[in-house]
């Protein structure tokens, strides 16, 4: 009886280090620290990506302490998040800006996580997707600029789960304030884009101003984690362009002959 008994058990162990449990379908839990967010903004959307969207959702970060958690399939998962759209489209993991309007102040963050095992965490870094240009056109004699402007470029959003700019139409009008300065959110922009001011007179087109060239002789980086703004001055009367860059010294300027 003693020895059955042995034998049983065994058995037992045998089986019991021979079988393992196959955890491959196991989802991994992916929790997203939202905190940073609440810098920019409360409202933020989330979303996961493998090739396919495993989730999107409109979320209030101060609702998400501990952050916000998902299961996600095992593998390399794109976690991105973003804040801003006001007038853009958001779908298919593209921000579009429509024809006609001025980018967002849009803020991304995108991560490639490896979450292969049963919990991974990313933290929300949400950066600047946009330069502020602050445009100053000095007429002859300090007159009224007679002129409407617009600012077109081949650049219509971008794609948060690459960070790329997308390829598309864009046109935005310039209006002066009150001290004739106008200013405009540009969208990342890619390093072959050609944006450029179209000046008109009485509705026909009179000159095609080369923005992308002023801001490529200042150094100027569109692949910057965060866009820096820009402040241009157009003098007609001494024939130059002034062109300051947030972030450099005070009265640091660069002047390009028109």
């Amino acid at each position: 009886m003693k020895k059955a008994i042995i034998t049983v058990l065994a058995v037992a162990a045998l089986v019991s280090c021979s079988v393992k449990e196959d955890r491959t379908p196991c989802p991994c839990w992916l929790t997203v620290d939202l905190d940073g967010c609440l810098e920019h903004s409360t409202d933020v959307t989330v979303a996961a990506w493998n090739g396919r969207n495993i989730y999107t959702a409109d979320v209030s970060a101060s609702d998400y302490s501990d952050g916000y958690e998902k299961p996600v399939p095992k593998g390399q998962v794109i976690s991105t998040a973003l804040c801003g759209l006001q007038r853009s489209s958001y779908g298919s993991g593209r921000i579009t800006i429509p024809y006609g309007e001025q980018s967002d102040p849009v803020r991304v963050h995108r991560s490639l996580l490896e979450c292969t095992g049963e919990f991974a965490r990313d933290t929300a870094v949400l950066n600047k997707q946009y330069a502020n240009v602050y445009l100053k056109i000095e007429a002859q004699e300090g007159g009224d600029y007679p002129y409407s402007l617009v600012v077109e470029s081949d650049v219509d959003g971008i794609d948060t789960r690459t960070l790329q700019p997308t390829s598309g139409a864009f046109m935005h009008p310039l209006v002066p304030s009150p001290d004739r300065t106008c200013q405009l959110r540009l969208p990342r922009q890619r390093d072959d884009s050609r944006p450029v001011i179209v000046v008109y007179d009485q509705g026909a087109e009179a000159d095609r101003l080369p923005l992308w060239e002023w801001i490529r002789k200042t150094g100027y980086s569109w692949r910057d984690r965060d866009l820096k703004d820009i402040y241009i001055g157009v003098d007609y009367v001494r024939a130059e362009v002034s062109i300051t860059i947030q972030g450099w010294e005070d009265g640091e300027s660069m002047n390009i002959i028109l």
